[in-house]
């Protein structure tokens, strides 16, 4: 099944071309030609991880295919050929990557009581101070000095690894407009998680209207109806928030119309315990006590911590916040292309499921173990030039199964095990820091 979906995965490319409007900047003299960057090469080499000089990148690319290939050119024609690409075929990218999986692995999919459990969350990602960038993302502004930055908001699958939607855009962009950008296109199996900058009156009512369902982390004191709650004692209820004028107005801006009869959105609160003894306000459209007990719900919102992970690995093992050009374009184009080849690994991943678990039952294992991101990740690019560059090889994809079994690291989910929190560095000094000639060799 694998080898199916890294023949799509191949395929999109070509099948990109057919809608050159969409995909190509002035599509009716890009790429016309038959050059050695024809568009294929071209988003191919973006989504080579190039975080090292791009002499070098290039040069490693160069020996990997070998001396006779065709495929050689030198980093200005890169950086004159990308500018021909437009970031949104790599977005596109990482979801047809997603589509592919959940199309043809099916009946391997994991899902709580049918819904897919879609972890949503935002982040900031640190770009070059130049003009450019800083009229296109803003900047952040503190005691540290002036930063240009990027707001990110990713939704992403927590129980089968997978970065289903996203943006990136201005970092003055709040995290709830930018879900609104593709929420209609979310699967209306999804089960969105959301932490507790997303309520809203407004933002429930968009859920109800395009029937996708949520669980999302109150504040204590988010209105009246919550303190009520919190203060009766009570594990669940089912109540009201109105839809007031300033509700109305956001929603006007979303391109939603309530009617006057429609003077509020409904959802059912839970309260839940932590193990510090500390209270939780859940809020979820999922009404039915008897289907969805409010039990469950504890474990459930738990799972949103994924989303969490996935950035850590974005941004500590695929290095997201280290780009390989100094333009909005580029680094959009770097940004989606990481999505793109963090999917790509996820299906390497989840197609070693049943050999993972038959590792996990042996009897004298006494710790269940998952496959290392971070090496894995290393051994996908070191293939990568000949898994798409190259024709066809019936033993590649083993190989790289092979490969990616031989390193294993312990699965600390669910096992009890904790690994004390670190401390976050200040951003202004973080180890991702983007600097203007930052362009290591190795």
């Amino acid at each position: 099944m694998i080898e199916t979906i890294i023949s799509k995965i191949k395929e999109f490319p070509s099948e990109a071309l057919k809608d050159r409007e969409k995909y190509i900047i002035a599509p009716e003299k890009s790429f016309t030609r038959k050059p050695v960057l024809n568009f294929f090469v071209t988003t191919l080499c973006i989504s080579f991880l190039l975080k090292r000089s791009l002499a070098v990148e290039f040069e490693d690319l160069f020996h990997k295919l070998g001396f006779g290939s065709p495929i050689k050119f030198k980093k200005s024609s890169f950086s004159r050929a990308r500018v021909k690409v437009n970031p949104i075929f790599f977005k596109d990218w990482a979801e047809k990557v997603w589509t592919l999986f959940r199309d043809i692995y099916k009946d391997k999919l994991k899902t709580w009581n049918s819904f897919f459990l879609i972890g949503v969350d935002g982040s900031k990602v640190y770009l070059f101070n130049n003009e450019a960038l800083k009229k296109e993302f803003g900047t952040q502004t503190n005691q540290f000095g002036e930063k240009v930055m990027a707001h990110i908001v990713v939704a992403y699958d927590v129980l089968n690894d997978f970065i289903i939607k996203g943006n990136m855009g201005s970092y003055q962009i709040g995290e709830t407009t930018m879900v609104m950008e593709w929420l209609k296109e979310m699967d209306r199996l999804s089960l969105m998680l959301y932490d507790r900058l997303f309520p809203s009156a407004a933002f429930i009512y968009v859920h109800g209207v395009l029937q996708i369902n949520f669980v999302m982390r109150f504040k204590v004191g988010f209105n009246q109806v919550v303190k009520d709650f919190v203060a009766s004692g009570q594990l669940e209820a089912i109540v009201s928030f109105d839809l007031t004028a300033e509700a109305r107005a956001t929603l006007k801006q979303w391109g939603y119309y309530p009617t006057a009869e429609e003077k509020s959105v409904q959802l059912r609160l839970i309260r839940v315990v932590l193990d510090t003894g500390e209270i939780e306000i859940l809020g979820t459209s999922l009404l039915d006590k008897d289907l969805y007990p409010a039990s469950e719900f504890k474990w459930l919102y738990s799972k949103r911590w994924g989303s969490e992970t996935a950035y850590d690995r974005l941004k500590n093992k695929f290095k997201m916040e280290i780009f390989s050009g100094r333009t909005p374009q580029s680094v959009l184009q770097d940004c989606f292309a990481t999505w793109f080849l963090y999917n790509l690994q996820s299906v390497f991943i989840r197609s070693l499921d049943e050999k993972i678990e038959q590792i996990n039952q042996q009897p004298e294992r006494k710790r269940k173990v998952q496959i290392n991101r971070n090496v894995t990740l290393g051994i996908l690019k070191i293939f990568f030039a000949d898994l798409f560059f190259k024709p066809p090889n019936g033993q590649l994809i083993p190989l790289i199964q092979a490969k990616f079994i031989e390193y294993l690291t312990d699965d600390i989910k669910g096992s009890g095990q904790q690994r004390p929190r670190k401390k976050k560095a200040k951003r202004v000094s973080g180890k991702h820091q983007t600097y203007t000639n930052y362009a290591p060799a190795i």
